[in-house]
């Protein structure tokens, strides 16, 4: 997938002014070291998803602009990136469809569970990490501690086992019906095998 093509195709569809400009910034913002977790790469892979789960979507549009910036924010010292994405996404887009887009990208703080459609989708594909195989997730907890490089060994083994614990309590991790099918016993897996190394 030819991501800057996938941008350039989506603004023109959803009539975004700038669409070459915007993505300059999507690009910058996900510019990260391939040794990290929240690049480009990470969007490749949720918009995949989308494509492949597409009719789970109420709002395609709204899922599609909302996982271009979810991450465009991402600073491992801050907890508030998933708000700064989403003001990031209504600076320099505006319209209802911006407007829910950004409500899409408070949820995947992952601290409530989503109620809508589109909610679950965006969620679900954003947690699809922790159903991947055995070496895909082994290489994303890997991303994930060099962007916490900075952190001590032993604080980012408690934290992280904090965080995992979150999602290994839930009654599932996945809110739809087909992402708890495809993912999530293999979630379980990889998180208890995660855990147990903490």
């Amino acid at each position: 997938m030819n991501l800057h093509v996938r941008w350039l195709g989506f603004a023109k569809t959803i009539q975004i002014a700038k669409a070459q400009e915007i993505w300059s910034l999507i690009n910058d913002s996900y510019s990260n070291s391939p040794e990290q977790y929240h690049t480009l790469s990470h969007i490749q892979d949720c918009l995949q998803l989308l494509d492949s789960h597409r009719d789970l979507a109420s709002s395609l549009e709204a899922v599609e602009l909302a996982l271009w910036f979810h991450d465009a924010v991402y600073d491992p010292k801050a907890t508030d990136n998933e708000e700064a994405s989403a003001g990031l996404l209504s600076l320099h887009i505006q319209g209802g469809l911006a407007e829910r887009a950004a409500r899409l990208i408070l949820l995947t703080r992952h601290t409530e569970p989503p109620t809508t459609p589109d909610g679950k989708l965006i969620v679900d594909i954003d947690l699809s990490i922790l159903g991947q195989s055995t070496d895909r997730f082994d290489l994303y907890e890997m991303q994930i501690r060099n962007e916490y490089a900075w952190v001590p060994e032993d604080t980012f083994r408690s934290k992280r086992a904090q965080v995992l614990r979150q999602f290994i309590s839930r009654d599932s991790i996945y809110s739809t019906a087909r992402f708890k099918n495809l993912f999530e016993d293999r979630a379980r897996d990889n998180i208890a095998r995660s855990l147990s190394r903490l």
